[in-house]
C-alpha cells in the first residue's frame, strides 16, 4: 500500500491501519506516475523489451534474468541487498566498484555511438572524444544515494556478522532460510515457461 497526503496525522492514521490488515507500507514523500511500485515495473517492461529489440537475447532469456532476479531480491531484502548481491565476494565494496565501471562504459558507449552516427569523423577521433565527454558527465550525473549505502552496510555487517561470516556464505544462508518458508520449491516452478507452455 503507498499512501501519500499533505497531512502528516492522516498519512500516520492509514500507515498504522493498513500495517495492522498486513499490508507492506510506503508513505512517498512525493508523487510519481504510477507511484513506486509500477514505476519499477516500468523500467524493467522498457529496458527487457530494449534487450529484445536490440537483438541481445530472446524474450525468454529476458524472463529468465528477471525471475533469477526477483529470487534474488526476494531472498535477499530486495532494492538494499542489490550492491551487495552484484558485488560478488567482494560484497557491497565489489558492488559499488561495479556500478561505477558499468556507468562510464554507458555514458562512454551512448556518446561514441550516437557521434559515430551522426558524424563523418574516424573512429579515433570519435572515440577520444566520446572519453572526454564521458569524463565530463561522470563528475556531473548523481552517485548512489548516501542514506543507501549506509543502510546496505548495516545490512552487510549484520548478516555477515561484522565480517565472521564470507559474504557469499552469509547470503547463500539467508537465500536457503527464505526458500524453505516460500511454497515454491526452486527446482519445480509451476510459473515456469515450460510448464506454462505445456
Amino acid at each position: 500500500m503507498e499512501i501519500y497526503g499533505i497531512a502528516p496525522d492522516w498519512v500516520a492514521r492509514c500507515k498504522e491501519w493498513y500495517a495492522k490488515a498486513a499490508f507492506g507500507v510506503i508513505v512517498m514523500k512525493k508523487t510519481i506516475p504510477g507511484h513506486v511500485f509500477n514505476s519499477f515495473l516500468r523500467i524493467n517492461l522498457v529496458h527487457g523489451d530494449k534487450l529484445v529489440r536490440n537483438g541481445i537475447c530472446s524474450p525468454e532469456d529476458v524472463n529468465q534474468a528477471m525471475r533469477s532476479l526477483g529470487r534474488s531480491f526476494y531472498a535477499g531484502h530486495g532494492f538494499l541487498m542489490t550492491l551487495i548481491l552484484i558485488g560478488g565476494d567482494r560484497g557491497m565494496k565489489g558492488g559499488d566498484e561495479l556500478v561505477e565501471r558499468i556507468k562510464k562504459d554507458a555514458i562512454f558507449l551512448t556518446l561514441f555511438s550516437g557521434m559515430k552516427q551522426n558524424t563523418p569523423l574516424p573512429d579515433c577521433i570519435t572515440r577520444s572524444a566520446a572519453r572526454l565527454l564521458g569524463r565530463i558527465l561522470e563528475g556531473i550525473l548523481p552517485d548512489q544515494a548516501l542514506e543507501t549505502k549506509q543502510v546496505t552496510e548495516q545490512i552487510e555487517r549484520a548478516i555477515t556478522e561484522d565480517g565472521k561470516i564470507p559474504i557469499q556464505q552469509a547470503l547463500l544462508e539467508k537465500s536457503r532460510q527464505i526458500y524453505e518458508l516460500t511454497p515454491m520449491e526452486v527446482d519445480n516452478d509451476p510459473f515456469a515457461m515450460t510448464a506454462l507452455m505445456k
